[in-house]
């Protein structure tokens, strides 16, 4: 896939799961023709995943964004929505997630990149809590609620470990898979992993 192309995807994919279209009038669309408006551009082989997804999500309920969600049309994020907190109550405590992931930032480094990152207008960005228990769904464990939704929406799957802003100990921190399992661990904190931020 070209280079333009994909960034297409990228912002297709961010477009969908956060319910917002590029005009006013796209947003009384259905969930089922904005991915089908969407679907036209991009390869024909992630249309079944998306329109499973989000017909399962909304069926054909009308889409409506928030005035929050209107003034946060921006590039380079995805908006958590009221409904998505309601499924991954994980995700309570956080608004945005970077959608672009950062590679080969050790424990420490993740943490400063985290602190420094400006991003949509925003400046407190941090890394996701982690609590270590792949069955917990409470906030304390908000990456392995991240995966959880990017596996029901397809998106954000890329089968790399992100880093938390949980330590295990003084050596080690906790991190995720976002990959089919979901696995949750504890890395050396000087290693180097994935990076994707929350506000």
């Amino acid at each position: 896939m070209n280079e333009k192309k994909q960034d297409f995807l990228d912002a297709a994919k961010g477009r969908i799961c956060i319910w917002i279209c590029e005009s006013a009038d796209d947003r009384e669309y259905t969930v089922k023709k904005i991915i089908e408006k969407v679907m036209k551009e991009v390869d024909t082989a992630y249309e079944a995943g998306f329109l499973a997804a989000m017909q399962k999500l909304n069926s054909d309920q009308a889409v409506k964004t928030t005035e929050e969600e209107k003034e946060l049309e921006v590039p380079g994020v995805i908006i958590v929505t009221d409904d998505l907190k309601k499924m991954f109550p994980e995700l309570k405590n956080i608004s945005m997630i970077q959608m672009r992931p950062v590679s080969d930032k050790t424990w420490p480094e993740a943490m400063e990149y985290a602190k420094n990152l400006k991003l949509g207008g925003f400046a407190d960005w941090r890394l996701p809590t982690c609590s270590g228990d792949e069955d917990d769904e409470t906030t304390n464990n908000e990456l392995h609620g991240i995966w959880r939704a990017s596996e029901a929406l397809g998106i954000l799957v890329d089968y790399r470990w992100y880093w938390s802003g949980a330590e295990y100990s003084a050596s080690f921190a906790w991190y995720v898979y976002f990959g089919s399992s979901g696995s949750v661990y504890y890395y050396g904190k000087y290693n180097s992993s994935y990076v994707r931020c929350v506000r």
